[in-house]
């Protein structure tokens, strides 16, 4: 072990959560670079047939 350098912890820098929408915190961003989306989809059906549908968001 003494060939082994001594690291002290003490001089490490703090790590801080950080906060941003995924966390919940209720950002959004400004009403003029909001636009609305529609994605198509493949709805599969369980009898083996499909129809599209829309995600909107």
């Amino acid at each position: 072990m003494a060939d082994r350098p001594h690291h002290d912890t003490r001089t490490r820098p703090t790590v801080r959560p950080t906060t941003g929408p995924a966390d919940g915190a209720g950002w959004q961003p400004p009403e003029h670079e909001v636009e609305p989306a529609y994605q198509p989809v493949q709805i599969n059906r369980t009898d083996g047939s499909w129809t599209v549908g829309r995600i909107n968001g």
